[in-house]
């Protein structure tokens, strides 16, 4: 299993080396965080709006 390195994330989104559904911008660029309710947030390049 891999345990991320706390000090040094890994470049683009943190959570890449041990997402199921990682793609190459998650491996390069950070995803905005973002408010989906109040005081819930989600940073990831696939989520949507519209579900």
């Amino acid at each position: 299993m891999y345990r991320p390195y706390l000090i040094a994330p890994p470049p683009g989104c943190r959570f890449h080396p041990r997402c199921d559904f990682c793609f190459d911008k998650c491996r390069v660029e950070l995803p905005d965080l973002k408010e989906v309710k109040p005081s819930h947030f989600v940073a990831c390049h696939l989520y949507s709006d519209s579900f």
